[in-house]
């Protein structure tokens, strides 16, 4: 059985494993022998207890199972209302869905333990059946000619109990459903939130788009004027204007080939440049 603590334990855990690990054996004489192996400490003085103080009928051996079942109900029932308490404050401390930060780990955490004790109860469940089935088998074949009061009433505890683990499973169940409910209720918030925040970039994208399609188209409307301007306001040409009847020149320097001899040159190398980077130092793609 797995019990889950409001705190943590000195190795870190928040939950301790109890095993009811027991041997009966039974003589038609009414004594009966019981071994109890790898027990947990906290349950030994249990296990004593309800065994010194419950009156043993001696022609039913099934006593004991069910002296034992009552133990074994009270800690499930500890352990399915722990894990309800801890599903029942998630549900009423959502994280805010302005900005949500699910703590996923201890979200799983809890599955983890609402899978465990809805195990552990699925597991008594098939015990207590098979139990109630061997003990009418034994009330058939040995309490013929004997008193069937003590038969008949451990027969009704354990069919009680069945019910009772029944019970609890089912609880156990709607908790790791409740569980399940809220990490998916986690994962929506934290997609939802993600996806306005996709749609705010956008729509900064789109304001930043806008905004670089006017410089460009500013870009493009001064460039080529700016380009002939800087071409004729090179020393490579002189215009001389008309003073005293002179006729006015204007005249361009045979050198003039030596502006192309270095700006073609300077343009190619430039774009070659960018070529070569971006073939053998591509950008990083992201996840990868």
């Amino acid at each position: 059985m797995k019990q889950v603590l409001q705190h943590y334990l000195p190795d870190g855990k928040d939950y301790v494993w109890y095993n009811v690990n027991v041997l009966s054996t039974w003589q038609p004489g009414g004594k009966n022998a019981i071994i109890s192996f790898d027990t947990h400490d906290f349950l030994k003085p249990k296990i004593l207890s309800f065994l010194l103080n419950t009156q043993s009928p001696k022609n039913d051996p099934y006593w004991v199972h069910s002296s034992f079942l009552q133990e074994v109900a009270s800690m499930q029932d500890e352990a399915v209302w722990s894990v309800r308490d801890f599903v029942r404050n998630t549900e009423t401390n959502r994280t805010s869905n302005a900005r949500p930060n699910p703590d996923y780990l201890r979200l799983h955490d809890l599955a983890r333990h609402a899978i465990h004790v809805q195990e552990t109860l699925e597991v008594a469940v098939v015990t207590i059946e098979n139990m109630i089935h061997q003990h009418e088998h034994f009330f058939l074949e040995w309490s013929k000619g004997d008193s069937v009061d003590a038969p008949q009433q451990a027969q009704k505890r354990l069919h009680f109990y069945l019910h009772v683990m029944k019970s609890l499973k089912y609880r156990a169940q709607a908790n790791k459903e409740r569980l399940i409910n809220e990490i998916t209720l986690a994962y929506n918030t934290v997609a939802q939130y993600d996806s306005r925040i996709s749609v705010q970039i956008g729509q900064a994208a789109q304001s930043d788009s806008a905004a670089m399609k006017t410089i460009a188209f500013l870009t493009l409307a001064f460039l080529p004027a700016t380009f002939v301007s800087a071409i004729f306001s090179m020393t490579f040409f002189d215009y001389t204007p008309a003073v005293d009847g002179a006729v006015e020149i204007y005249s361009i320097s045979e050198k003039f080939w030596m502006y192309w001899a270095v700006a073609v040159p300077l343009s190619a190398l430039t774009v070659s440049l960018w070529l070569f980077w971006h073939k053998f130092f591509p950008p990083k793609v992201i996840g990868l």
